[in-house]
């Protein structure tokens, strides 16, 4: 009795290509580097801003502490159930 092999079963694959195996991370790097090119000009006008207000022109006032006043003024009626 001669036992069989499953030589015959046996496919040869194509091998997968590399474009589809660095698509994703391709197209990850190039996103990172549009979305930092647009978002330079705004940071680097951020911070290289300047005072725009003269100091004369703000009016400062004095915080004082004391008891918190609630008041309401609503209009409607209540009706009971």
């Amino acid at each position: 009795m001669k036992i069989a092999d499953t030589s015959g079963q046996d496919i040869s694959l194509a091998p997968q290509s590399t474009i589809r195996k660095y698509w994703l991370p391709v197209t990850a790097v190039l996103i990172l580097c549009l979305l930092i090119g647009l978002a330079t000009p705004a940071v680097s006008r951020w911070s290289n801003t300047e005072v725009t207000i003269s100091a004369e022109r703000l009016r400062i006032g004095t915080v004082a502490r004391g008891d918190f006043v609630r008041d309401l003024s609503i209009q409607g009626q209540v009706v009971a159930a």
